[in-house]
């Protein structure tokens, strides 16, 4: 079973200041649609989806899409990714910033069952002010083990954005909806404040808007490894639409869980959540 060891960031982010009570009914007030999928305006640059995409209400956990895939399926490992063939390494044929003999051994690689280490934003008080980091300007510690990216290396194509064909938002909804950047996700953690509850018996995280008080629920919907549903309850990982250029096997997501929320990388292969967003 994976491990994830936390990394709390120094920069600290609100959680806490809900007006949802604990095990109460969810309250996200819809305040739009677009291509028949609710959104709510937290104030932000973009309109954030009232649920996940799959999901028909905000507690619900909807599909779980490895990172460059747009369907769901039964297993979810790096022998079915698509974009990945597997030899006696990993070979991928799209989105690709990095050669064997590129790279260094602080960039090795981890495959499943090794330690992961995040980076969050710790629990704090309301008038914490977060300072989230830039991306990608810094490395992770990963556990060293054997293993090569490109034995028969592809062509580096040096893309780190989904193409909006490769896009679950996009691809299940239509309309503007799209996976959201790093920055959208940035924008959302820095403008809300975040309470760990339970919204009909589903436990997550509340944001709350800093500037018109909306509200936004994210699931502990977990994460699918191989066949497995793993850490129900207790996580929530989504995806972003970037890609980690400095170690381009992994992808940008948001990571979630009762302590903290924020920024984390993890494999291309696991199946995660999606969140969209929109520009109506």
């Amino acid at each position: 079973m994976k491990k994830f060891v936390l990394s709390l960031c120094i920069a600290a982010i609100a959680l806490g200041g809900c007006r949802n009570r604990q095990n109460g009914t969810a309250t996200v007030q819809s305040t739009g649609t677009h291509a028949g999928h609710v959104w709510v305006d937290l104030g932000l640059s973009v309109k954030w989806a009232a649920c996940n995409v799959g999901a028909d209400s905000p507690e619900q956990y909807g599909d779980y899409f490895a990172w460059g895939e747009t369907e769901r399926k039964d297993s979810y490992d790096w022998y079915s990714l698509k974009y990945c063939h597997v030899f006696s390494s990993l070979n991928f044929t799209k989105y690709i910033t990095k050669t064997e003999t590129e790279m260094t051994p602080e960039d090795s690689a981890w495959l499943a069952d090794e330690e992961v280490y995040f980076d969050l934003i710790p629990v704090a008080g309301d008038s914490a002010v977060p300072v989230l980091p830039a991306l990608p300007t810094r490395k992770n510690g990963y556990t060293i083990v054997n293993f090569s990216v490109t034995e028969n290396a592809y062509e580096i194509d040096g893309r780190t954005v989904l193409d909006p064909s490769d896009d679950a938002a996009r691809a299940s909804w239509g309309g503007s909806w799209r996976m959201p950047a790093v920055d959208d996700w940035n924008e959302l953690l820095r403008n809300c404040s975040w309470n760990w509850t339970t919204v009909n018996g589903i436990s997550g995280h509340m944001g709350t808007s800093r500037l018109n008080g909306n509200t936004i629920f994210l699931p502990a919907a977990g994460y699918r490894d191989g066949t497995d549903l793993r850490e129900e309850g207790r996580y929530g990982i989504f995806w972003s639409s970037n890609l980690d250029s400095l170690m381009p096997w992994k992808a940008w997501g948001i990571y979630s869980y009762h302590k903290a929320v924020g920024p984390a990388t993890d494999g291309r292969q696991y199946g995660h959540s999606v969140r969209a967003v929109c520009v109506p």
